[in-house]
């Protein structure tokens, strides 16, 4: 049996807009301030575990706010609070939509909040094992 190969991932085409290509240099102009500074201010490996737990910071939430937007399409509005919840009429199916989503927001941010402490707390151990 062969070895199951992963193909390179594919390079982003460079932009053909004016500002798309100004926008790309902006973000690699701070892209390289921040990899300088970092490591100088919290020592490569800590700075290492920082950005990264940033970048899960950054995905979650965005992936988060999909539903959101989902939601936001099929039923014509946002559900942020319990307390939207509880003022809409208790017999419209529209509450107990209200009640899920809020729940499955919330579990997803335990979801986040979780994998971030055990990712830290991975790389805090391996960062002490390699001293």
């Amino acid at each position: 049996m062969s070895k199951l190969q992963i193909p390179p991932p594919n390079k982003p085409s460079p932009p053909k807009t004016a500002l798309g290509k100004k926008v790309l240099s902006i973000m690699s102009n701070v892209s390289e301030a921040i990899h300088l500074v970092g490591p100088k201010i919290m020592g490569e490996q800590f700075w290492k575990m920082f950005y990264l737990s940033i970048q899960d910071i950054i995905a979650l939430a965005l992936l988060s706010q999909i539903s959101d937007w989902i939601y936001l399409i099929i039923l014509g509005h946002s559900f942020n609070s319990l307390a939207e919840c509880l003022e809409i009429d208790s017999l419209s199916p529209r509450r107990y939509a209200c009640f899920i989503m809020v729940a499955s927001d919330f579990c997803g941010w335990i979801l986040i909040a979780g994998r971030l402490i055990g990712r830290f707390l991975a790389d805090i151990i391996d960062i002490n094992n390699k001293d």
